[in-house]
């Protein structure tokens, strides 16, 4: 019988269907890294379902004993040394599909709060105040979108802009012209598509290749007055160089729900502008873009699937 670890918190049904499949499962969350490292070093767990918060490195794994798969029930493998499991055979995946409706209605719903100031003027409501005239927005229909990156998320964020009115243009190096066409969205190069979107919307992972990919310069091209949101991963936007661009007005407005930094620190440059000058268009969100009820239900049913479909086969 497979011995499988969550060690992250996870919907409840995760847990039911691996016992229903004849796993036995253990729930151990919030560990402490001597802790994790203990607990996989000499708890004969054959399998370790994670999220976000449980940190997989390498000085961990390297003291896993049996561990066999390792599953993260979302996007990504940023929490997992994948390089470490596989020097040890450990066979690593993910749920890279579970929330990708989640993280797309936030990038829309945070394109709509920059366009109209929502965040502003409920805080300005809030404080008793009524300065209707403070806060005029623009209409996002007939606007360009410039997606960068048009995988699974990025894609449908392109497909709800699509039905909202607007023209999506996009850059992925890894589809093709004809690919992008089929959604009906026009291919164009990363340069390009900075000069033409009046909002961009960042779906890159990170990477040494798209570290700090959007910077001053490439801000600097961009329309003036332009927005840019990212929902993707903290690091492919220099967060200085926007705090200048928007500081200057060139960048209109930035929406964030990832950091280089997580949390992001006290004098994170974008907190201070924020702070210091109300008026500054941006919005903050603690990485809440899979953080709803039926993508963390997905994520989990999925993973736990990972998990029995695994060990049928081995």
């Amino acid at each position: 019988m497979p011995k499988v670890l969550i060690a992250d918190a996870l919907a409840p049904r995760a847990a039911e269907l691996l016992i229903e499949g004849g796993m036995k499962v253990e729930t151990r969350l919030k560990m402490k890294p001597e802790e994790l490292t203990a607990a996989l070093r000499d708890g004969g767990y054959d399998a370790i379902l994670v999220r976000s918060d449980t940190k997989l490195t390498r000085a961990v794994l390297e003291q896993a004993q049996g561990l066999e798969l390792i599953v993260r029930a979302g996007v990504g493998l940023d929490n997992v040394d994948v390089a470490a499991a596989q020097e040890r055979g450990i066979h690593v995946t993910n749920t890279p599909a579970a929330t990708t409706t989640s993280v797309a209605e936030l990038v829309i719903g945070l394109m709509l709060g920059l366009a109209r100031r929502i965040p502003a003027a409920d805080r300005s409501v809030r404080a008793g105040q009524w300065e209707r005239k403070a806060f005029m927005g623009r209409e996002l229909r007939d606007a360009t979108l410039g997606v960068l990156g048009l995988g699974r998320i990025g894609g449908e964020v392109a497909r709800i802009a699509m039905a909202m009115g607007m023209r999506v243009i996009a850059y992925d190096p890894y589809m093709t012209t004809a690919q992008m066409a089929a959604q009906n969205v026009t291919a164009q190069s990363i340069e390009q598509v900075l000069h033409d979107a009046d909002v961009l919307t960042i779906h890159l992972p990170l990477t040494d290749e798209t570290a700090n990919i959007i910077n001053r310069e490439r801000m600097l091209t961009m329309t003036r007055g332009a927005f840019i949101i990212n929902a993707a991963r903290g690091g492919v936007l220099d967060e200085a160089a926007l705090a200048d661009m928007l500081r200057e007005g060139q960048i209109g407005g930035a929406a964030l729900d990832v950091y280089e930094s997580e949390p992001p620190k006290p004098d994170n440059p974008l907190l201070t502008l924020a702070n210091a000058d109300p008026n500054i268009n941006i919005i903050f969100t603690p990485h809440i873009g899979a953080s709803t009820n039926e993508g963390q239900v997905t994520a989990a049913i999925q993973a736990a699937q990972i998990v029995l479909d695994f060990f049928k086969q081995h």
